[in-house]
């Protein structure tokens, strides 16, 4: 379901039980049309999404590094990171 879809169902579920109490309808309106409510499921994706990033930049870089346009000691360096760490992460996403 789409945002709008959400908002226009809770709109008339909000209607339905609280038509005679103002107070509540202005409540749950401005609740419900605020930030979105994170779910675990927006949480696994966003977790999902950052180690799927992660794992893109980490592969760039072993590309890189397998093709000679880049020492382990660079990539390690523009990563933050120790060579042994930098190995690791390689070893970690199963980089080939």
């Amino acid at each position: 379901m789409d945002r709008l879809t959400i908002i226009e169902l809770a709109d008339e579920v909000t209607r339905a039980l609280a038509s005679k109490y103002s107070n509540v309808m202005q409540g749950v309106d401005n609740i419900m049309r605020g930030p979105i409510i994170e779910t675990k499921a927006k949480k696994a994706w966003n977790a999902g999404m950052q180690k799927g990033m992660q794992q893109g930049i980490f592969s760039a870089y072993n590309d890189l590094i397998k093709s000679g346009l880049l020492s382990m000691k660079d990539a390690a360096a523009k990563l933050g990171m120790s060579e042994a760490d930098l190995s690791k992460q390689f070893a970690s996403f199963s980089l080939k």
